[in-house]
């Protein structure tokens, strides 16, 4: 008499195709968007005080790019790490490269709210 072998597992669900392209697509605007954000940071945020002489308070340029660069680190680091997790539990992954561009975007409105202190409105 023969044993009847262990049922087979179940399929693990793999991620669709849109999900992958969408991450790739997101994370790769993520970056670039980043990047260019940096770049021009550099130069709008250090001219900034440059056209006032009275009202301007230039220890806020350093807390602008704080929060400017810090909230693309946060980006970048949240959508490594939540990709990666939704990657490893079958859960959709282009949510985190959304959720990376709105950390951008909010911190460069922070950002841009400590350039409008230091220009002294």
């Amino acid at each position: 008499m023969t044993t009847p072998s262990a049922p087979l597992p179940a399929a693990a669900r793999a991620h669709s195709t849109a999900d992958i392209v969408a991450t790739a697509l997101l994370s790769t605007a993520l970056a670039m968007g980043s990047l260019f954000a940096g770049y021009v940071s550099l130069f709008a945020f250090g001219m900034s005080t440059d056209g006032c002489f009275e009202r301007c308070r230039e220890e806020y340029v350093g807390d602008a790019y704080a929060a400017g660069w810090g909230g693309i680190g946060l980006a970048l680091l949240v959508t490594l790490i939540g990709v990666v997790w939704a990657g490893t539990k079958r859960k959709p992954m282009f949510i985190w490269p959304l959720l990376g561009i709105g950390i951008v975007v909010a911190g460069f409105v922070v950002a841009f709210g400590f350039i409008d202190l230091a220009m002294g409105n």
